[in-house]
């Protein structure tokens, strides 16, 4: 990492030290783009990055309210625009309890880079508030928008900053939204809210929108690789929208999603969910405002399975859809072990920085971030505020025709920036009983380690004697372990940890960049509890992808995964 990137990163961890969900956004990004802003220091002598991470602004007001029993309430509103760069700022507005200036911030940071990905010409904003609408009748909820579009209407418009849905608002609150901007400015402006309904200049597609692209986004990564849809069992999070449109394409496509979940739990139905009767009821469940997914298990006799994520579960794709940080270290390696070969993100954010990190090292899997897979949605609200524009509306299939195009193309630049710019990582195979391969950052074999055996290992770690190989040269170094599994000891499992540090803090250094590691083979298991960082262990590295990876560097072959994670 840069001298410029590591005072940016300094500096936010600095300032915004009570805004976890901002800075995990952030710092993942900047760890990502180091090597493209190493070829551009433009960057830095016009301070870009600090304008880039931060937004414009930050709105921060009261919305008070009165329930039905005409008790007064205040909830805390916030509306955040982040980048007006390449066009008005655009994003989604969250009404949910955990709403807070942080979880506001990241959703502005990611709305900004996904909606730049779709290359239509809007800026990046979020906004919502601690406001929960479950419980609620639809004459509070509607009192609660009113108050809300009143502190913020004299901020938005048009050609100035365009609000949707998000979680906890849908249709019905965008209508109510959109109602009282009508009363307060006396503008009949369709093109100031997206998300409409369809009577008064919504967009057909719009509520699937997400889904849906998610799913032809997929598909595109499934072209690229020679394979398609059909017959793929998915694993889905969540049951609301964008749940629903990845069903429905999924199935139309010939996949099966087998799974969906609640904070209650998850359901496992092995036929899938793939009928209009499963697509209807999951409809009516997010209607209902219960936010459980037990009452599907109920309806169809299917397994719920509570208090537990759909991770576990062996499918082909894994897609979570629900919210950010849904998915963890513990749920990661739950999904290679299940030999899951595609990682898709639907909903922003859902793993958190070390979940998906390991996810991308593993050379099994494909991974697709969701500032590119995630961005259906905004196409289409994108695409929403064309037709508004033109006082016309497209046809169905018209705006799903748009809607497969632009994420066609996303997925196509996506994979050219895999290509050129690869995962900072170093895989120790500890297969043999003789040697230790290295591969470096660039997935580029480094060569073998020999392993001197346990009494000169030892004598060479306790004496100061050993010398960490040179990663950078292209020959065997010294290293300290074992001969035979049968001999393996306490200190040469020590002694090979030790190396294993030493090796990730000499590449780091080198890399001016963080690194992870990835351990291998049968030795590996025994080392890797005994280093000091935490390490993923894959025992079949090496056969599944680390010989592919030597090959594809010496030109052998040029295959290449999506989103630069795999070969």
């Amino acid at each position: 990492m840069s001298d410029y990137v590591s005072r940016v990163s300094a500096d936010l961890q600095q300032r915004y030290a009570g805004q976890p969900e901002y800075l995990q956004a952030v710092l993942t990004w900047l760890e990502m783009i180091a090597p493209a802003l190493e070829d551009n220091p433009i960057y830095e002598r016009v301070d870009l990055l600090t304008r880039m991470v931060e937004p414009d602004r930050m709105l921060t007001f009261t919305v008070p309210w009165m329930d039905d029993q005409g008790m007064a309430h205040t909830n805390h509103g916030y509306r955040v625009q982040f980048n007006s760069a390449i066009g008005p700022y655009k994003g989604g507005l969250r009404f949910h309890p955990s709403v807070n200036p942080s979880i506001v911030k990241f959703l502005g940071f990611e709305q900004t880079y996904k909606n730049a990905l779709t290359g239509l010409p809007i800026g990046g904003a979020a906004g919502g508030a601690d406001f929960d609408p479950r419980g609620k009748s639809s004459r509070e909820i509607m009192r609660f928008c009113q108050s809300f579009m009143t502190a913020l209407y004299r901020l938005i418009g048009a050609d100035t900053d365009i609000p949707a849905g998000d979680i906890g608002v849908g249709s019905r609150e965008i209508g109510y939204l959109y109602g009282q901007y009508k009363r307060l400015t006396g503008k009949a402006e369709s093109s100031a809210l997206t998300g409409k309904g369809l009577t008064y200049g919504g967009s057909v597609i719009r509520q699937e929108a997400a889904g849906f692209g998610t799913v032809y986004f997929l598909a595109r990564m499934l072209e690229h690789q020679g394979e398609t849809l059909e017959g793929k069992r998915l694993a889905v999070s969540g049951f609301g929208n964008m749940s629903w449109g990845v069903c429905r394409k999924s199935a139309e496509l010939g996949g099966k999603v087998v799974t969906l979940s609640g904070p209650d739990g998850y359901v496992y139905d092995p036929d899938g969910v793939c009928t209009q009767e499963k697509f209807d009821f999951m409809l009516s469940m997010r209607a209902g405002g219960a936010d459980k997914v037990e009452p599907y298990a109920d309806r169809f006799g299917v397994e719920f399975f509570p208090g537990k994520r759909p991770w576990e579960v062996p499918v082909d794709i894994v897609i979570p859809c629900a919210t950010q940080n849904e998915l963890d270290v513990e749920d990661a390696v739950m999904i290679v072990a299940n030999n899951v070969r595609y990682y898709v993100e639907a909903a922003n954010m859902p793993a958190t920085a070390e979940a998906l990190r390991l996810l991308r090292l593993s050379p099994k899997i494909l991974t697709a971030g969701s500032k590119a897979s995630g961005s259906g949605g905004v196409v289409v609200s994108a695409l929403e505020m064309v037709q508004n524009s033109l006082r016309y509306s497209w046809t169905r299939q018209e705006v799903d025709s748009r809607l497969k195009q632009i994420m066609g193309g996303i997925y196509d630049a996506s994979a050219a920036a895999a290509e050129e710019y690869p995962l900072p990582v170093i895989v120790f195979d500890f297969g043999t009983a003789t040697t230790v391969t290295v591969v470096d950052e660039q997935r580029r074999y480094r060569g073998g380690v020999i392993l001197p055996g346990i009494k000169l290992g030892m004598q060479a770690l306790f004496t100061g004697t050993a010398q960490l190989p040179d990663i950078r040269i292209e020959a065997p170094a010294h290293v300290i372990c074992t001969e035979t599994v049968e001999s393996l000891q306490a200190g040469a499992v020590y002694g090979a940890a030790a190396m294993t540090d030493g090796l990730v803090e000499r590449m780091e250094s080198e890399l001016g960049r963080p690194c992870t590691a990835v351990v291998t083979g049968g030795l590996g298991r025994f080392v890797v509890p005994h280093c000091r960082r935490r390490l993923v262990y894959d025992e079949h590295l090496l056969l599944r992808g680390l010989g592919m990876i030597w090959r594809r560097a010496q030109g052998e072959i040029h295959s290449c995964g999506a989103m630069g994670n795999a070969v």
